[in-house]
């Protein structure tokens, strides 16, 4: 229990005086703190909602289960901060140094984070639904557990973030890079992902059916039986990603970018790739049956065993491609390019030796 009553705390502060006591369980909600100096004070379960803060000081503080609703943290340092169970909803976190906070069970629903730097933080189980979080970086912070439902993530940094048990439905990510992550079984059907930054990512088992992926990055992330079925986005990067038996059926991605992917039984059937690039693409047994691929490009791509029946390849091109027992009834060749000899020519040029 305190040792200080409100108004001594209060008297303290106005004398400028270090607070380096017990007052867990205090009552300063709504309290003027203006300059305070909490320097390795147990602030357990301590009432500071709608306190006002700012400028004041938590060293070395415990604050786990304090309220600190409606509060706002501006330019503050809270490293290594222990707000473990804290409540913290409707609250303003900005521009403040929160690298190594630990906020494991915290309830964050509603709080606005934003132009502050999480790395290695902790948000384990804490509830962020309803949150914003903006231009964050949050490097190898921990997740496992929390609840980001109808969450708004904006340019926010999850690199090597630990996100297992991550909950996301209903959330918006615009600009987040999610990048080498281990996001494995993952949902986000449904979901806007506006130039989300996947790449490098495990995505085995992943759900995107219906997902916004407009100019998202894959590159060189597993997507190994990941489904997009009816997903959407132009621009959509697969550059060098590894996708054996990934669904994309139904899918809506022009101009998609797969080249030097592995799609080795994949299935893009009636999938809308219209001027997709292939280019040393390995399509072993890949489905592409009534796909619409206008304009794709499969050049020097390992296409054996693939069904191409009722695609559209019109205006297509295979120069150099290995089509060895695919199959293409009734599919739309008309000015399918194969391989142009000139170029291949050109390619297979080597200096001439100088003995």
């Amino acid at each position: 229990m305190s040792v200080l009553t409100r108004e001594q705390v209060l008297q303290a502060v106005a004398e400028n005086r270090t607070l380096d006591m017990d007052l867990s369980g205090v009552d300063l909600s709504g309290a003027d703190l203006r300059g305070a100096r909490f320097f390795g004070t147990d602030l357990r379960g301590a009432r500071l909602s709608r306190a006002d803060i700012s400028r004041t000081g938590f060293q070395d503080c415990d604050l786990r289960g304090a309220d600190l609703s409606d509060t706002q943290w501006i330019r503050m340092n809270i490293q290594g901060l222990n707000m473990e169970g804290a409540s913290l909803r409707g609250a303003t976190i900005h521009m403040c140094m929160m690298q190594k906070a630990r906020l494991a069970g915290a309830d964050c629903t509603g709080a606005r984070i934003g132009w502050s730097m999480g790395q290695e933080s902790d948000f384990s189980g804490a509830d962020l639904s309803g949150a914003r979080l903006e231009k964050m970086v949050l490097s190898r912070a921990v997740f496992s557990g929390a609840n980001l439902g109808r969450a708004v993530l904006d340019r926010v940094v999850f690199l090597e973030a630990v996100l297992d048990g991550l909950r996301l439905e209903a959330t918006v990510l615009e600009k987040v890079m999610l990048r080498n992550c281990v996001l494995t079984g993952f949902s986000f059907a449904g979901m806007v992902l506006n130039q989300v930054q996947f790449d490098g990512c495990d995505l085995r088992k992943a759900d995107f059916r219906q997902a916004n992926l407009n100019m998202s990055n894959f590159s060189g992330a597993d997507l190994g039986e990941a489904d997009f079925e009816r997903c959407q986005g132009q621009y959509v990067m697969f550059l060098g990603a590894k996708c054996p038996g990934t669904r994309f059926v139904n899918a809506n991605l022009p101009q998609a970018i797969f080249n030097e992917a592995t799609l080795e039984g994949a299935d893009l059937s009636e999938a809308n790739l219209v001027n997709g690039q292939f280019e040393r693409t390995r399509c072993l047994a890949t489905r592409f049956t009534s796909a619409k691929l206008h304009h794709a490009n499969f050049s020097h791509a390992e296409l054996q065993d693939c069904d191409f029946s009722k695609a559209t390849l019109y205006m297509g091109r295979m120069h150099k491609a290995k089509t060895d027992g695919s199959r293409f009834d009734d599919a739309v060749t008309v000015l399918l390019r194969g391989t142009d000899e000139e170029l291949a020519q050109a390619e297979d040029w080597t200096l001439p030796s100088s003995s």
